[in-house]
């Protein structure tokens, strides 16, 4: 038996162009991002023109523009209620600037952004797969080195492309794919609570075995992790769990400024919540976090200020308090 490797390529082009996914048809499925992977694996469900199709919670790693295509393709309709302008939100900004980002690029991602951050404020970044967002959160973090631009931190000019100099700055990040960049899934809660803290908690190359237990219990305990021992390995958790065990190893490192890259993607709408609390109660003690989401009423609901991303650039600003859904759509598409 023979592939046809040309038929094959050319109709997985045709199904793609159809379904209206940006997805490079020649790529690598390890070089696609985690929104791309899913998109991936709807429209080979899709191909196999099956008389039914179950998908669970197909839209929980693709973006607001992509989920309206994704209702599109398959014939349904499905149209989310407009979110009213958040009449209850109230700027917390206390003046004090926590991050500078000045004139940053990176080739082929994101041009000339500049954009700061206030003690007590959420600012939010939401825009369509391929605006970016993700790729400057990484770069202001230091995973990435900018081909241009500063970023600074509490008057702090930060070493670009060195995510070890940010967190010793007093910067952390909370990455997308928890699972794979965000956890060591195998070792225990405690481990990976106090993975990013260990310079901290050690001594002439001894660890602290009773600090570590204290601050592991401490944060167990504020985080609200579900779990009967500290000892279990992490995926034994639910992903909420899971998700709040990543928030405790941030805060190990005591940050003024937490990246929070889809802090909520695949959980359920309680511990949705109880992530909201932990955010709004963090920047209340004089911090700030730099937020991204691909879901409009979530970015509408945390943040204070929302920065909208199209095609690599800063497209604007506006105050959550008198934005919209459809609003921030506009604007990013």
């Amino acid at each position: 038996m023979f592939i046809d490797h040309d038929k094959m390529k050319r109709d997985a082009a045709a199904l793609l162009a159809r379904l209206e996914f940006e997805v490079p048809v020649d790529a690598r499925m390890e070089e696609l991002s985690l929104a791309q992977i899913q998109l991936v694996e709807i429209a080979k469900a899709l191909s196999r023109e099956a008389d039914v199709i179950i998908m669970d919670e197909p839209t929980s790693a693709i973006g607001e523009h992509e989920a309206h295509i994704l209702f599109k393709a398959i014939l349904t309709l499905i149209v989310g209620h407009e979110l009213e302008p958040q009449q209850s939100s109230e700027l917390r900004n206390t003046g004090r600037t926590i991050l500078q980002v000045q004139q940053l690029s990176r080739s082929r991602w994101f041009e000339n952004i500049s954009l700061d951050i206030a003690a007590g404020e959420i600012v939010g970044i939401y825009g369509l797969l391929g605006s970016g967002r993700t790729e400057f959160l990484e770069t202001v973090y230091g995973l990435h080195k900018p081909d241009s631009g500063q970023v600074i931190l509490e008057g702090k000019v930060l070493v670009p492309g060195n995510p070890k100099a940010s967190i010793e700055a007093g910067m952390t990040m909370v990455p997308e794919d928890r699972k794979q960049t965000g956890l060591v899934l195998n070792s225990s809660i405690a481990n990976n609570i106090t993975l990013s803290a260990i310079p901290k908690l050690s001594a002439r190359g001894f660890v602290k075995r009773g600090l570590v237990a204290a601050i592991v219990s401490r944060m167990i305990g504020e985080q609200r992790i579900k779990c009967s021992s500290p000892d279990l390995a992490v995926e034994s958790l639910s992903g909420g769990n899971q998700q709040k065990v990543v928030l405790a190893r941030c805060l190990t490192t005591q940050p003024t400024l937490l990246i929070c890259d889809e802090p909520t993607r695949g959980i359920d709408e309680g511990a949705k919540q109880e992530i909201y609390r932990f955010l709004r109660e963090f920047v209340s003690q004089g911090n700030a976090v730099l937020l991204v989401s691909s879901e409009a009423p979530e970015v509408l609901q945390v943040s204070d200020r929302i920065a909208i991303f199209r095609s690599g650039k800063l497209h604007g600003v506006v105050e959550a308090s008198g934005a919209t859904q459809q609003q921030i759509i506009d604007l990013a598409a």
